[in-house]
């Protein structure tokens, strides 16, 4: 299974060393933070924008776990939500914030391990997206990234958006999938489809400037991931 980032909100120590000693049994590769309550979980939640799964207690007393869930879904949209409750009737309000899954207490190891496991096929691969403006950007979404000023817009298929960060930032981010092609641009080797003398073609027809400094180490970017890719050029 592929290593999760988990946060559990519930107001009940109990249910925290519950969870704690699940978790220890199942001996997964799950990295586990524990909150009391609302406040100290979004007081947190900066720090933690990369989580993949967040359990919440359906009944707390500072803010129900419904209400934390519609919070959590303006900040994180994509992120797992499983519910955590002693009432059956709460799984269908689940649906309202699409909830991953529901726990009724007491949680069992065999049902929170079943939860784990469709946490864990959902993620996308190591390294295999972009956190990005508290949104989760698979690479294979990215065809180019562009400096513009003190800005980067980074290109999707239909859409692009505008983020505070330099080429050299995304380069350290991104190594191995992407190579620069010019000082301004960084392109998805993935959607390259040819290689020519002062630019290159993307899949999608976009047409990128290629310096003549870094013409060398493109093409030879270029050819050794296709033939990683199992093609010949």
């Amino acid at each position: 299974m592929k290593k999760i980032k988990a946060m559990f909100v519930d107001d009940e120590k109990l249910q925290h060393q519950a969870v704690r000693t699940l978790l220890h049994q199942l001996k997964k590769d799950v990295e586990a933070f524990f909150y009391l309550g609302s406040d100290e979980f979004f007081f947190a939640l900066e720090d933690h924008l990369d989580v993949d799964v967040i359990f919440l207690d359906v009944e707390m007393p500072e803010m129900d776990g419904l209400e934390v869930a519609r919070k959590i879904r303006a900040v994180l949209p994509e992120v797992a939500i499983v519910f955590i409750t002693a009432y059956t009737q709460y799984a269908i309000k689940g649906y309202e914030v699409l909830a991953l899954d529901y726990l009724l207490k007491p949680v069992t190891l065999e049902r929170l391990e079943q939860t784990l496991e469709r946490v864990a096929q959902a993620l996308p691969g190591d390294d295999e997206f972009l956190l990005v403006d508290r949104r989760k950007i698979l690479l294979d979404e990215i065809y180019f990234i562009e400096a513009r000023g003190h800005l980067c817009e980074i290109r999707l298929k239909d859409s692009a958006m505008e983020v505070r960060k330099s080429i050299g930032q995304f380069m350290e981010e991104l190594s191995g999938r992407f190579v620069q092609t010019h000082r301004a641009y960084l392109v998805n080797l993935d959607h390259i489809y040819q290689v020519n003398r002062d630019h290159v073609v993307l899949d999608n027809e976009h047409i990128i400037p290629l310096s003549r400094r870094q013409a060398k180490e493109v093409l030879q970017a270029f050819v050794s991931h296709y033939r990683k890719q199992g093609y010949s050029l």
